[in-house]
């Protein structure tokens, strides 16, 4: 389905549409086309906001990022986890005033074993490893266990992991990029992870609704039929991040992608007039009037009513 990435399309920052697997994390996030998460803030914050965020590809060595990296690995590849990913040890450095061991936390391993933290650790070459605090590191590996034991989300992870698209969409032609966690070979799904704090049915579609999955759903089934796959369910593997780690796996409805779909059309027109244009404006220039949200109103009138 896919062909293996080479430093060639690399280098012309591909220039062809196509489905491109084993494309490394930072390459994605440097690749300067339109993108879900792209287009969501564009739409939620301003074009201004995208921009920035396109001329600056969001750093790979967040924490928050880092932890996400580590749990795909983890439940996606769970045989090459440990060698991407440790927990720091003590620092192994003497220091000068004292002459005594060094008593921070390693944050950078060199050699394959000798932990040295921040301070000790800034002239070192640094083994291609991450590191993950203890509590972030037992975390990933309960929360993978519990994805892989769970009997739905179990299977949907058999397929092609962290598969690219490039497109031109289908609306209006604006060049298009979207990362599938899991495709099977036959295309009949697209599967996600999502990290949650609730995986319950009520909480996760309020989730699906504030994070924009409806979205992402509709997006993504589109990029995946521009290279005919006609993926029928766009599911996701919701797990939660705290014990018991419980997990829940939920099919977003046609009804929910349609709306996704509508709300993005507007965007994508929005993108390819500041493309055009090289313009992306931040909010409005002008004053404009404001008032509270329909919440709000709410309260005030049981508020009233209790008075």
């Amino acid at each position: 389905m896919g062909k293996t990435l080479i430093e060639e399309t690399l280098s012309t920052q591909f220039e062809n549409t196509g489905m491109f697997e084993d494309v490394p994390e930072p390459y994605y996030h440097a690749i300067p086309f339109c993108s879900q998460s792209r287009l969501k803030l564009l739409g939620r914050r301003s074009p201004a906001h995208m921009k920035y965020a396109l001329d600056n590809p969001e750093d790979s060595g967040t924490k928050p990022k880092i932890f996400g990296n580590a749990l795909h690995c983890g439940v996606l590849t769970p045989d090459v986890f440990h060698s991407k990913f440790t927990v720091g040890g003590r620092c192994e450095a003497t220091v000068k005033s004292s002459g005594k061991r060094c008593g921070n936390d390693g944050k950078i391993r060199t050699g394959g074993s000798t932990w040295l933290c921040g301070v000790h650790g800034k002239t070192a070459v640094p083994d291609n490893i991450e590191v993950l605090p203890l509590t972030d590191f037992e975390a990933v590996q309960n929360i993978s266990d519990a994805v892989r034991a769970h009997p739905a989300a179990s299977v949907l992870l058999e397929g092609y992991h962290e598969m690219t698209a490039i497109f031109d969409h289908p609306h209006n032609g604006v060049r298009c990029k979207a990362r599938f966690d899991v495709l099977p070979e036959d295309g009949f799904f697209i599967a996600d992870i999502k990290t949650t704090v609730d995986a319950s049915r009520i909480a996760f579609e309020r989730s699906a609704y504030n994070f924009g999955y409806y979205n992402q759903a509709a997006f993504y089934i589109d990029a995946a039929r521009e290279h005919e796959i006609n993926a029928e369910f766009y599911t996701i593997i919701a797990a939660e991040k705290e014990p018991p780690w419980a997990v829940a796996v939920y099919h977003i409805r046609d009804e929910a992608i349609d709306a996704g779909r509508k709300e993005l059309l507007p965007l994508l027109e929005k993108w390819a007039e500041c493309e055009k244009n090289d313009h992306w404006p931040g909010y409005s220039d002008e004053a404009i009037d404001i008032t509270l949200p329909p919440y709000a109103w709410k309260q005030l009138q049981a508020r009233a009513e209790a008075a």
